[in-house]
């Protein structure tokens, strides 16, 4: 609209100017000719100076818009610095953790044994121990709900690893309990059925004296791209 009112403005100087020409050359040097030729240089000022006032107004107006849309990209980008800056999310035990259309997880204990047995173990069953005196495991159980549309290998579904005192770090190997708890069997060879879970055990054989000591215990579980840790101690 403003640039409108500078092209009015523009448009009505051109006019006056066109006109005071023609008024000059066909009045000679009457004084009428002179009175008009006063009046029409005063208003073309004015109308300049009009001009000059609302071309300033325009460019300030564009440039405060320039500066709020700034602003605004500035502030859309914000959450997502957020997020990339944020600290990695903490599992607690026994409070699920939703990750859409792929399971929902949750961590049902972590614990340092020499022998894991199943829960409810059978009278023929699957058991793990140390062989090494001086070494320990830490248990992590992790129920796995899916929420994929088809199965999937129990041992595709996240990762487990062991962080000792914020520098060393253990792997580990996982086994699922079979038949209600009654066993342990190969989390290779089962697979996970579209809204069914299985329960998970992630095995880490570390110095038992880990378990002793005062110094930080953290495991970390990565579920497709996300990590999560939980801290045993």
């Amino acid at each position: 609209m403003r640039k409108r009112w500078i092209r009015s403005v523009i448009l009505s100087t051109s006019l006056l100017i066109a006109v005071w020409g023609m008024s000059a050359c066909s009045s000679g040097t009457s004084s009428t000719a002179s009175a008009d030729t006063s009046a029409l240089e005063k208003k073309i000022v004015e109308l300049e100076n009009e001009n000059k006032a609302l071309k300033a107004k325009l460019e300030a107006a564009e440039g405060s818009n320039d500066t709020d849309r700034g602003n605004q990209a500035v502030s859309e980008e914000e959450p997502v610095q957020a997020v990339v800056a944020g600290k990695t999310p903490t599992l607690e035990a026994n409070k699920a953790v939703t990750v859409d259309k792929y399971a929902e997880v949750t961590l049902l204990g972590s614990k340092f044994k020499k022998k894991v047995t199943p829960p409810n173990p059978d009278s023929f069953y699957t058991y793990y121990e140390v062989k090494e005196n001086e070494n320990i495991y830490l248990d992590t159980v992790i129920k796995v709900k899916s929420l994929l549309t088809i199965g999937k290998s129990a041992d595709e579904f996240l990762s487990v690893d062991v962080l000792y005192d914020g520098q060393y770090e253990y792997g580990t190997f996982s086994t699922i309990e079979d038949r209600g708890g009654a066993d342990f069997t190969y989390t290779n060879i089962t697979r996970i059925e579209p809204l069914k879970s299985g329960v998970i055990h992630f095995l880490a054989e570390v110095p038992e004296d880990i378990s002793k000591d005062d110094k930080p215990v953290m495991i970390k579980v990565k579920i497709e791209d996300q990590e999560y840790t939980f801290q045993v101690k």
